[in-house]
């Protein structure tokens, strides 16, 4: 019997999941989906409060630093988890600032994606972000679910966590093996498209 209280043995398990779907949200009510796939069940609400909320966490950050995944707002804005198989294509379609991805933004958050790619490396505590945008965690959210900023979690000495946004560039799939920006669109989509056709769930790409 598996010990999922174990975290490699959570973490294990759920890589199987996303080795095999190669993109899975973190949760969603239809959409393949980590916490679903794990509990057996489709839960509307937080997680947090299944008994294998902590053994899901744990597994979750032994994922995060055993196997090669990507953690990003890719699917409707949502913590979506990404199979080191699509880096090259992924990291083909965000190498560049495009078009859709600057739709829509406020001009402080211009500013403050100036600020970070110039920096290369923001951590979201920096007291230059007040001075930039009013709501720095708003504004910082905006520009991940665009694509145009990669983020992971930090642990401070204090054991605070904070966040640390970078430009894709200084990022876990940065590669100079380009794929042709419209075939790595595709691919993805592909994908997605597969995965939303199983399960009968609709969800919205950064770029549709």
């Amino acid at each position: 019997m598996e010990n999922l209280k174990n975290p490699s043995v959570m973490g294990k398990k759920i890589y199987k999941y996303l080795d095999k779907d190669k993109i899975l949200l973190l949760q969603d009510k239809s959409f393949p989906n980590i916490i679903s796939k794990i509990i057996g069940d489709k839960i509307s609400g937080s997680w947090w409060g299944h008994p294998l909320a902590n053994p899901i966490y744990n597994g979750l950050v032994w994922l995060e630093h055993n196997r090669n995944v990507l953690i990003v707002k890719l699917l409707d804005g949502k913590v979506t988890y990404v199979h080191e198989s699509l880096f090259s294509d992924f990291y083909s379609v965000v190498s560049k600032t495009r078009d859709w991805q600057l739709a829509k933004l406020k001009s402080d958050e211009l500013s403050l994606l100036k600020y970070v790619s110039k920096k290369n490396k923001v951590l979201s505590d920096d007291s230059k972000l007040k001075e930039l945008v009013e709501d720095s965690k708003k504004s910082l959210a905006a520009l991940e679910k665009k694509l145009l900023l990669y983020s992971s979690e930090e642990h401070t000495e204090s054991g605070k966590h904070i966040k640390e946004f970078t430009t894709w560039k200084k990022s876990k799939i940065f590669t100079k093996a380009f794929s042709d920006y419209e075939l790595a669109k595709s691919k993805i989509n592909r994908v997605v498209d597969k995965l939303s056709e199983e399960s009968g769930a609709r969800v919205k790409l950064p770029w549709s």
